[in-house]
């Protein structure tokens, strides 16, 4: 991937650094035609060191069939990722149709401070990716996380190789 050219495309959508719950709420609902659903269905995430489920905000259920199919005919294109991306949240492989829980922590209740993502599929793993922003610190060509954030952005469909 040519990292300067997606860095210049994705300068130009003007996208914010993060984006707020309200903006995550709207782009999962209009987009992926999410559902909210009870913070209570990932309660198990209260046991999990990695989460703090007492930050939960938003729980989404992402399971009409027709984004569901999209989600997984877009995944097929990029399958080849998993081979060829051997770090991170990258290594993932495509799954058939399932449905997607989106967790979504935050501890102002403004913007996330973390996420969990479960079933649904990678490309909707890396929506939620671009939807956490990138730090302007980070925005650096060479540095793996932003080459990392430029891909999903690519996966997502905001920018194109």
């Amino acid at each position: 991937m040519d990292y300067d050219f997606l860095s210049e495309q994705f300068k130009r959508l003007s996208l914010p650094n993060q984006f707020t719950l309200k903006e995550i709420d709207q782009r999962l609902k209009t987009r992926y035609l999410a559902s909210s659903i009870d913070i209570s269905y990932f309660e198990d995430l209260s046991k999990d060191p990695h989460a703090c489920y007492a930050d939960g905000v938003a729980a989404y259920k992402v399971d009409h069939p027709a984004i569901l199919k999209e989600l997984c005919e877009r995944e097929t294109t990029f399958q080849q990722r998993s081979i060829d991306e051997k770090q991170g949240w990258f290594n993932y492989d495509p799954v058939s149709e399932r449905t997607g829980y989106i967790f979504i922590e935050s501890k102002d209740h403004i913007y996330p401070s973390g996420w969990t993502v479960r079933g649904g599929s990678a490309l909707l793993y890396d929506e939620i990716i671009v939807l956490s922003g990138i730090e302007p610190q980070h925005m650096v060509v060479k540095e793996s996380f932003y080459q990392q954030y430029l891909r999903a952005l690519v996966f997502a469909g905001y920018i194109y190789e």
